[in-house]
């Protein structure tokens, strides 16, 4: 070719892959290059996953060197809301189904890494993923895109590795940018959370109410998860009645300390009818006399903490009901006669 000079930000190669999945790299150098009357420019292409990393050197002659890098563009990854050793298994999506690429990542100290790792030169540009803690939950096969799953009744009702986390693909969410090697992910949590804080009113002193045995009564607890959906969705009838975990008792402004303080995973869900009759979420049995804590509607909405503070009076039972972080949501009071 005739001599000349190659200028910043000039494509001077192209490589097609037809056989793997029809990539092509495009090779641009961020310098100027001469190329000389009588020398031999030799380009030298090193391709490798995630990034082609390109030498160029001018052989015999005289000695002329011209290092270049191409790469995806990386920025610095990071990773919270986890705990040390919480392990996510991410699948790659194809429409609204899993396919049978799946990884698992571990969470460590603000970030997380694979034995296993995933490149970008594995996706084409527009490629989805969904993240989904934790990695014991039940495996989704190739072509579907959900699990069967029960809120626990027993035990633990509140554990860790219960509370399903999904970051489904949507938007820029889980999505594989053009020239980027990073992906944003957003976790959700899927399933509801209930939280029930007991206080003791008038005609009770605190240690009267260390005896209350405290149960959810009509939740639906089993369901299917959708992890490119990011949703759970409740199936079959409701639980009658299960006790839920004991926690440490929380501070409530301008209540205090609860006696005691409670809480369960359950599937989201409405419980009950706007103008029909009262359906009980809760009961407090203490001293053989059991109240009943009954709602007229209430949604327990995905990824809301619904808060109950009951307190119970020689009169009368008092509840009132808030959303609590996880997310913010709309809440209600009911006071029970």
């Amino acid at each position: 070719m005739q001599p000349q000079t190659v200028t910043t930000g000039s494509n001077i190669v192209v490589i097609d892959f037809p056989l793997v999945g029809n990539r092509q790299y495009k090779l641009t150098h961020d310098a100027n290059i001469v190329y000389k009357a009588g020398e031999i420019t030799n380009l030298i292409i090193d391709i490798k996953a995630s990034d082609l990393k390109v030498s160029v050197s001018v052989t015999d002659w005289t000695s002329q060197m011209h290092n270049l890098f191409l790469s995806f563009a990386e920025a610095a990854a990071s990773a919270s809301g986890f705990e040390n050793g919480d392990q996510i298994k991410f699948y790659k999506v194809s429409g609204s189904n899993v396919t049978s690429a799946q990884t698992i990542y571990t969470y460590n100290n603000n970030a997380i890494t694979s034995t296993s790792p995933w490149f970008r030169d594995d996706f084409q540009t527009g490629e989805k993923l969904t993240g989904v803690f934790s990695a014991d939950l039940p495996t989704v096969a190739s072509g579907a895109s959900t699990f069967p799953w029960v809120c626990k009744s027993t035990g633990v009702t509140n554990a860790h590795k219960d509370d399903i986390i999904i970051a489904a693909p949507s938007g820029t969410n889980g999505v594989i940018n053009a020239g980027s090697a990073n992906v944003s992910l957003n976790f959700q949590h899927v399933l509801s959370k209930v939280t029930i804080n007991l206080f003791n009113g008038a005609g009770f002193t605190a240690s009267d109410l260390v005896p209350s045995v405290i149960k959810l009564t009509n939740f639906k607890l089993s369901g299917t998860v959708n992890v490119v959906a990011g949703t759970a969705t409740p199936t079959g009838t409701a639980t009658a009645s299960f006790s839920p975990t004991s926690i440490t008792p929380n501070t409530v402004e301008g209540k205090g300390t609860a006696v005691a303080s409670y809480q369960a995973l359950v599937m989201p869900q409405v419980i009950g009818t706007v103008g029909g009759s009262k359906t009980a979420i809760a009961t407090i049995t203490l001293n053989g006399q059991t109240y009943n804590a009954e709602i007229e509607s209430y949604n327990f909405k995905a990824g809301e903490n619904h808060v109950f503070n009951i307190t119970l009076a020689k009169t009368e039972l008092q509840i009132s009901a808030t959303v609590a972080p996880w997310l913010n949501g709309t809440g209600g009071s009911i006071i029970i006669q």
